[in-house]
Formats: C-alpha cells, sequence, structure tokens
C-alpha cells in the first residue's frame, strides 16, 4: 500500500508556536499499488504549546538582490494606520521570543531599528532606501518590519526577509 502524507505541521519537544492568519495542510498520500495513500493531518501537537491568533499578519518584500549604494524598495503589508518600524541586523542567528508581541524578533548586537512611516487605508507602506556600500562581495542584511496599530493595540513583527547586498565588480 502507498504511504500516508506528513503532517503540515508537528510540535514536539518544548516548542511555543505562534499562527498568524495561517491556513495548515498535510501532505499528499503517496503513490503506490491499489491507490494513493491518506493525506496528512493539517497539524500533529506531539507536545509544546500552539496559539493561533486571528489578528492580520504583516509582511515586508524586498528585492532579492541590490547593488552596493543603489536604490531598494521595500514594501510592508500590513493594517490600515499601522505605524510601520523595520528592524535590520547583519545577522540572522538571535532571535528573541517576546509573549507581549506576536513573532520573533531579530535582535543582534548589530541591529538598527527605525519608524519608517504609517501605513495606507489598504495597510500598504512602500520606501525606498539607499542599500549600504559594500567593499567587495556579497554582504547579507536581514530586515523585518513589525506593525503597531494603536488602534487595537496590536504589535505584529513580520518574518525576516533577507537583502543581498552586492559590492563592486559583482
Amino acid at each position: 500500500p502507498a504511504g500516508w502524507g506528513g503532517a503540515g505541521l508537528e510540535l514536539r519537544g518544548t516548542s511555543d508556536v505562534d499562527l498568524v492568519s495561517a491556513s495548515l495542510s498535510g501532505g499528499l498520500g503517496g503513490l503506490g499499488y491499489g491507490g494513493p495513500g491518506q493525506p496528512g493531518p493539517p497539524l500533529n501537537v506531539v507536545s509544546g504549546n500552539l496559539t493561533r491568533h486571528k489578528k492580520l499578519a504583516r509582511s515586508l518584500t524586498t528585492p532579492a538582490v541590490v547593488r552596493s549604494g543603489q536604490p531598494a524598495t521595500l514594501t510592508f503589508q500590513g493594517k490600515n494606520g499601522d505605524i510601520v518600524f523595520l528592524l535590520i541586523s547583519s545577522s540572522p542567528s538571535a532571535f528573541a521570543y517576546l509573549r507581549n508581541v506576536i513573532g520573533p524578533i531579530v535582535v543582534p548586537p548589530d541591529s538598527f531599528f527605525t519608524r519608517i512611516g504609517k501605513a495606507d487605508t489598504s495597510g500598504q507602506l512602500s520606501v525606498v532606501l539607499t542599500a549600504p556600500n559594500v567593499s567587495s562581495g556579497v554582504r547579507t542584511f536581514y530586515m523585518q518590519a513589525a506593525g503597531v496599530n494603536h488602534a487595537t493595540n496590536d504589535i505584529v513583527m513580520g518574518s525576516p526577509v533577507p537583502l543581498h547586498v552586492l559590492g563592486p565588480g559583482l
């Protein structure tokens, strides 16, 4: 018989997971003699903590690659009226998990945090920033947006996204 599909999300150990505006689906069953296997479950909690939030997720899009010193357009998508903050770091390795904020925050020592504006009525804000000067090679920066909504007292972090900055000659 064919194999069963895997779980869309499986929690084990001491995991703390916050789902924000997410839908889960299990993997497709395998193909085999006698027909396909059963699809996997959307969620399998073996151990750990899962919290589902009905809040609107926030996101940030950036170009994947930009040349040193050139403009890069960053687009935030969130909620109407969000005050948007941007966190930039050269390291993805240090994450802090804060219970009063939904989502992890990248906070290595070289981080830079600034307010970049207010989202429009569609919840969007686009800004153009100049990429840092990179003397040679490729340097990756990790960016993360936060939407702060004073009407609902929401503070929601988007996922970190990389921006690869190319030095001269690349």
